[in-house]
């Protein structure tokens, strides 16, 4: 099985934990003379089973992140917590350009005129070059996400 399809795979087990405590909760209190419409232990059952075949798939596919190697030479591991930290920077770069662009309303001349203590030029350009990393180091993740054969994982 390919890593892309264990983490396609992780995402729709997320989903249904998600499902299954909305559902509990839907149904954990009722109007006195009524009956739930799911029976409660049924939901958590589900739900231990959901949690404990993810817990089995998130060992093997961080251990297969941890062997797995792209063409830069950095393990699987490495390049998502750089892609983490690139995105990040990306973020605190972005939301400074927008916070420094933002033009504060005065009522009158008189009032004290707020400037920027930003090259919004140069923060932008920054932002755009970092953008780029994000977007190359994706396509070297995601590449190998759909190149890489995990053993056969009971899912």
């Amino acid at each position: 099985m390919k890593l892309a399809e264990l983490l396609a795979t992780r995402k729709s087990l997320q989903e249904s934990i998600t499902d299954l405590r909305t559902r509990i909760s839907a149904n954990a209190k009722v109007q006195e003379g009524d009956d739930p419409d799911e029976e409660i232990q049924d939901l958590i059952d589900q739900s231990v089973r959901v949690i404990q075949r993810l817990e089995a798939l998130t060992v093997t596919i961080n251990k297969a992140n941890m062997e797995v190697i792209l063409p830069s030479g950095e393990t699987l591991m490495e390049a998502l917590a750089r892609r983490d930290a690139i995105h990040r920077r990306l973020s605190l770069l972005q939301h400074t350009v927008a916070y420094s662009q933002h033009e504060s309303s005065r009522y009158s001349e008189r009032e004290i005129r707020w400037l920027s203590v930003m090259d919004v030029a140069d923060l932008q350009k920054q932002s755009d070059g970092i953008a780029q990393e994000a977007r190359e180091i994706n396509l070297a993740i995601q590449s190998v996400n759909w190149t890489t054969d995990v053993p056969e994982h009971p899912i």
